[in-house]
Parts: C-alpha cells; sequence; structure tokens
C-alpha cells in the first residue's frame, strides 16, 4: 500500500498489479484460517478482530460478527454428532465393558466429566463460551506452545470443541508440498520412463532428494557420494551373484 504512493511511476506500476493479483487471492479466502487462529489460547477472537479493524476499518465488525455466528454453528455441528457417541461410551461404561470384559475404574474415574455435567447445568454458557472467556496465554511467555498438545490436555474440560480444533488446527496451510512432489514425479515418468516399476519410480524421487537435502558437511563433495553409490551397486550386484 505504501509502495502504490511511491514517488517513482515504475515502482507504482509494479505495486498496483501486484495489488490487484493479491487482492484475487484475497477475495478466496477461507475463514478456517481465522478459526485457527482463534484455536490458539494465545490469540482467540481478539486478535483476529484486531486484524480485521485494520485491515477492512469500516466492514470490520460486521465480518467479525458473520466469523463469530460461522464458528458457532460448526461448533453446534460437533456437539450434535458427538452426542450419539457419549451416549453409547456412557451405555458401555455402566455395563462393566465390551463383550463381558471387567474394565477397572480408580476412585477418580469420571471425575474430569463430573464436572463438566456441572458446569453444563449450572451455566448455559457453552464450551466455546468458556473457552472464549478465558484470558489468553501470553504470546511471549508461551512462544512455542504446541496447540495441539494444548487442545489433547484439556480434552476433558472441553470435548467436543477438542475434536473440532483437532480437525481444524489439522488442516495444511498450503498444497504447495504435495503439488511439488507430483510436479518431480511428473518430470520423472515422462515419455522415455513410462515404463517403470513403482519401486523404481519410488527410489528415483527419495534419490533426488537425499541427493538435494544432504547439508554440505566437512566439505562434503558430490563425487564422493557417487563414488559410494557405485560401490552400493557393485555389493549388491556381487551379492546377487553369491545367492546364484
Amino acid at each position: 500500500m505504501e509502495q502504490l504512493e511511491d514517488d517513482d511511476a515504475i515502482i507504482r506500476a509494479m505495486a498496483k498489479e501486484m495489488k490487484e493479483n493479491f487482492d484475487k487471492y484475497w477475495e478466496y479466502y477461507s475463514p478456517v484460517l481465522s478459526f485457527a487462529v482463534i484455536l490458539d489460547p494465545r490469540y482467540k477472537l481478539q486478535c483476529v478482530e484486531f486484524c480485521y479493524s485494520k485491515l477492512y476499518k469500516q466492514e470490520a465488525i460486521s465480518m467479525a460478527a458473520n466469523l463469530h455466528d460461522t464458528l458457532y454453528g460448526i461448533f453446534e455441528e460437533y456437539k450434535n454428532s458427538t452426542s450419539d457417541v457419549c451416549n453409547m461410551v456412557e451405555v458401555v461404561s455402566s455395563s462393566g465393558g465390551v463383550h463381558g470384559y471387567y474394565v477397572r475404574h480408580d476412585d477418580f474415574s469420571g471425575f474430569e466429566t463430573y464436572k463438566s455435567q456441572l458446569i453444563g447445568s449450572n451455566s448455559s454458557k457453552s464450551q466455546l463460551d468458556l473457552y472464549l472467556e478465558e484470558a489468553q496465554f501470553d504470546h511471549k511467555l508461551h512462544e512455542d506452545l504446541n496447540v495441539i498438545g494444548y487442545w489433547k490436555s484439556h480434552s476433558n474440560r472441553f470435548p467436543e470443541l477438542s475434536l473440532m480444533a483437532r480437525d481444524i488446527l489439522s488442516i495444511p496451510i498450503t498444497t504447495v508440498a504435495s503439488e511439488s512432489a507430483f510436479s518431480i514425479s511428473g518430470r520423472i515418468l515422462d515419455k522415455f520412463h513410462s515404463s517403470l516399476l513403482s519401486q523404481t519410480a519410488e527410489a528415483l524421487l527419495c534419490a533426488r532428494d537425499w541427493l538435494y537435502g544432504v547439508p554440505a558437511v566437512h566439505d562434503f563433495e558430490e563425487e564422493s557420494l557417487v563414488e559410494d553409490f557405485d560401490n552400493l551397486c557393485l555389493s549388491q550386484s556381487s551379492s546377487y551373484v553369491d545367492e546364484d
């Protein structure tokens, strides 16, 4: 945005083209990305509202409200989909196990579930309400927080919400890695190598990754790698001859 006001006409023209290209992709921005921020206990909904206020100015309030409604709508779907599962677990637990197996319980078995039931009976607030109302973690003190680990450790307090967080936070942020793999395979399985066995194609893909992924330690030279590979092939061929 600053470069759009630059004194240099070339810079202004370049910034304009970049802005148009960015707006084209930003139009298809997925709210799932915002959900991932909300489900991070360091940021939650306030962080998204702050970013919206900087990006959209007047439209920030309405966009944050729509995001809030969408988030609660998805959470309600998780509550409805897991209610039958929870009922089944209660029936199995009360019957003493499955197929006659005895399940041993200690004195505090089900205590966390009991607490969550008390919270639900004494308050009309949902798990999502309780989570959003809790104070955020200090992002400076918890810079390396494992967010998925956080939800795993709080699954007893927020059973449905932790399931939703697990599913959302496990979505890959980009498809570049998979697209890159297909791009490399397309260069290997060309019209001259159309009959390669799957094991051979896999070996070629892995070998390329190993060759280009080896760090330069102790002046490692490519010739030594080729020599080691030749020796490996010779040793394998000799072993085959011995077996015959």
